[in-house]
């Protein structure tokens, strides 16, 4: 994926200066770039694509509050089942399945957690995290979940546990 960044970081410099000769170089890297993402997309469970799930926003909300929330991701599209889930830290990185993910989620009592829920959207793009502290306001917990024209596409989470 650095590799990609690089060559279309490359590609729109060299537009920028009006080259009208191909390069059999960066031709090359590009190729191979291309390559790359698509056998990536191709073979990754760490990302979805397609699939009409904007009825999943707002979910993660209350993830931890309705034990029911839970199944709902997987009732609204199957394809969301099959999805490894991202380490938030991506420098430590790994992925879980989703069953383990959501074999994690237990119903949080209020009294001793609290909960910060935010959300952006965009044109296309549109995403959501929660936050769950203690009652000290250390953060516990926290998972994202993003999406792209009404489809979800990632999630990603920072319980460490899950991911070792």
């Amino acid at each position: 994926m650095k590799n990609l960044a690089v060559v279309l970081a490359v590609l729109v410099s060299s537009f920028g200066f009006g080259q009208s000769e191909t390069n059999p170089e960066l031709q090359k890297m590009i190729d191979s770039a291309v390559t790359e993402l698509d056998n990536w997309k191709a073979t990754t469970k760490t990302f979805k694509t397609g699939g009409d799930d904007d009825v999943a926003f707002g979910l993660l909300e209350n993830l931890f509050l309705d034990a029911d929330v839970k199944y709902m991701y997987a009732r609204i599209n199957p394809a969301i089942a099959e999805l490894e889930i991202n380490n938030l830290d991506i420098e430590i990185g790994g992925t879980c399945s989703f069953d383990e993910w959501i074999n994690s989620i237990a119903v949080l009592d209020t009294t001793n957690y609290k909960f910060k829920y935010k959300y952006v959207t965009g044109p296309h793009t549109r995403n959501e995290t929660l936050y769950i502290y203690d009652m000290n306001e250390n953060l516990m917990r926290s998972v994202t979940i993003y999406y792209y024209n009404d489809s979800l596409r990632s999630i990603f989470d920072s319980n460490q546990a899950l991911f070792k």
